[in-house]
């Protein structure tokens, strides 16, 4: 759980499109966690640690092989969208009645509320076999997730926004590609420039990304 988003990219899942885009591969949060566990900053983690952070995304369709790795899968989900909730209506993003009512009817308020349902709801379908969730509240869970990606995530307020992201992420790894000398010395390993430049990029807070695009 700790190690589970290491290797997220800047700008959140916008900074991710861009790597996926750049690279002929492909880029993927999870994989690269993972890559930063094995090769940038070894750790000599366990193959079921390794195995967990992998597949923590709900995007594989195969599992994680671990029931610990299945409760991170799990609670990562909830976290998210049960405090990104909490956060738009602070933000008067949304208001508490824009929300769907089969979401409120079965979880309650957000806050506290829909936290203990959805884990109970983790705790109602898992048993020796396996760590699962509860069809019903599943669904529910699912219905969250697309109504914050329309009304939060992706709306129609924040396409300036994800268009600077966009241009951040893509010129930080042109120039660093451009110019491989800039890149500290554990990024400048036995790979493309492109590549190398890409795990640099890719290991950036917000915060440092746009001070060092402006620096640049």
């Amino acid at each position: 759980c700790l190690g589970h988003d290491v290797g997220h990219s800047p700008f959140g899942h916008t900074g991710e499109d861009v790597l996926d885009e750049m690279l002929d591969t492909g880029w993927s949060h999870s994989e690269n966690s993972v890559k930063i566990f094995k090769q940038i900053e070894p750790l000599n983690l366990s193959y079921e640690t390794i195995n967990g952070i992998k597949f923590h995304p709900w995007k594989y369709e195969e599992p994680p092989e671990t029931p610990e790795a299945m409760i991170c899968r799990f609670a990562d989900r909830i976290a998210y969208l049960t405090h990104d909730v909490e956060d738009a209506i602070r933000a008067d993003i949304l208001d508490e009645n824009d929300i769907p009512k089969k979401i409120t009817k079965l979880l309650g308020s957000p806050g506290k509320q829909w936290i203990n349902n959805l884990i109970s709801g983790v705790f109602k379908a898992s048993n020796t076999k396996g760590i699962n969730m509860d069809a019903e509240i599943l669904e529910c869970m699912n219905v969250l997730r697309d109504f914050m990606f329309e009304n939060v995530y992706l709306r129609k307020e924040t396409l300036e926004e994800r268009k600077e992201a966009r241009e951040v992420v893509e010129k930080l790894v042109i120039n660093f590609t451009e110019n491989p000398k800039l890149l500290p010395e554990q990024y400048r390993a036995n790979q493309t420039d492109l590549e190398n430049a890409v795990d640099y990029v890719a290991g950036m807070t917000d915060r440092f990304a746009l001070k060092e695009f402006s620096k640049l």
